[in-house]
């Protein structure tokens, strides 16, 4: 372990090798957002149906529950709607996939960045934008 380490130190503390490992990521990013978006291309032009569909059934049957209750004031409740949520969003990710790895990372992901405080990964962001954004 200590051993890898250390070769990694070293290898990234050259200046080439740490451009070379820059160039590197940036192109499997670039890869992978493209192959993302591809896919989602896919989905919407073969099952664009079944996607309309599902934006339909959601929205129709939130608006139902909202007209009917009313807004939700109570915390406790808002919470549990959520967490609900944001397990039912695990659960698409997980089985959205035929490949079980990739899904447990992704979830993995999202749980890491949903765990880590915004100040970490929002600095230098202009104040406009994050109150754009994080109301």
């Amino acid at each position: 372990m200590t051993g890898s380490l250390v070769i990694i130190c070293v290898f990234v503390c050259q200046k080439s090798a740490a451009i070379a490992l820059l160039g590197i990521g940036f192109s499997v990013t670039a890869w992978l957002l493209q192959y993302l978006w591809q896919n989602v291309q896919d989905l919407f032009i073969h099952y664009s149906f079944y996607v309309a569909i599902y934006f339909i059934v959601a929205g129709v049957s939130s608006f139902a529950v909202c007209y009917y209750k009313g807004p939700v004031t109570n915390p406790r409740l808002l919470d549990l709607i959520r967490w609900s949520i944001q397990l039912l969003a695990i659960a698409v990710i997980y089985y959205s996939s035929q490949i079980v790895e990739v899904s447990a990372t992704i979830i993995a992901l999202v749980l890491m960045i949903s765990i880590i405080p915004r100040r970490f990964y929002m600095v230098g962001v202009p104040s406009f934008i994050m109150a754009y954004w994080y109301v």
